[in-house]
């Protein structure tokens, strides 16, 4: 790799809440050998290092919007249980684990605190979502962790995709788009369509209702052909 690239390289992987080795995801989704996914990671930059296109120079833009979106209160209704054992991790984390027993619907104490934290929320939140381009190239700015299926969608365009109604379909005018995620904020995961079917750790602690992230990919490909020239 590193004679390859030309570089020394070396590749982190975050939480990847849709990689997430003790999540719920169907087994068709989920990779099962994750001694491989710095490997196969490392491939899709050589892949996309051998696929760079010349790209023309020009101006900056860049534009910046403040939308609202729903929040997740899809569990409220396991608060009461959630909050019993919420206030036994005010104890300790061992007592809580003791109370959880009883309590199979949650995975982990982490997951009753987030159905107490989720079901204090407000029904709705801003999120600022910003744009900047040079040319044919494209920074979209993320204050939350995207899922890689969104991020493919909002680089090439959602013309055809299923996820997306057919009178918000757009395409992707600019060559290259380049997706810079917990930048300017953090709200944590924010699970795509496909990953909120199937559940798991990041669609259960996600402060946004389903089917969020794809309303971001619709507001972001507005942007970026509202900045096209």
């Amino acid at each position: 790799m590193d004679e390859k690239l030309g570089v020394h390289t070396i590749y982190f992987s975050g939480a990847g809440g849709n990689l997430n080795s003790s999540s719920r995801i169907a087994e068709e989704n989920l990779s099962t050998d994750y001694k491989h996914h710095g490997r196969r990671a490392a491939n899709y930059v050589i892949k996309a290092e051998e696929g760079y296109v010349k790209v023309e120079n020009g101006l900056v833009a860049c534009k910046e919007v403040v939308k609202t979106y729903e929040t997740d209160h899809s569990m409220d209704h396991m608060l009461a249980e959630a909050t019993i054992v919420e206030e036994a991790r005010s104890v300790s984390l061992k007592h809580a684990n003791e109370v959880l027993k009883k309590y199979p619907q949650f995975f982990s104490v982490y997951h009753a605190s987030a159905v107490v934290s989720k079901a204090k929320a407000a029904k709705e939140r801003d999120l600022t979502i910003s744009v900047i381009t040079f040319g044919d190239v494209a920074f979209t700015v993320h204050p939350y962790e995207m899922f890689d299926t969104n991020g493919m969608e909002l680089k090439k365009g959602t013309v055809g995709n299923e996820n997306y109604a057919s009178d918000v379909q757009q395409e992707n005018p600019f060559k290259m788009t380049f997706i810079t995620t917990m930048s300017n904020g953090s709200n944590g995961y924010l699970p795509s369509a496909l990953n909120c079917k199937n559940g798991g750790y990041s669609v259960d602690i996600t402060y946004f209702a389903h089917g969020t992230a794809e309303n971001l990919v619709t507001d972001y490909l507005t942007l970026l052909n509202e900045l096209h020239g």
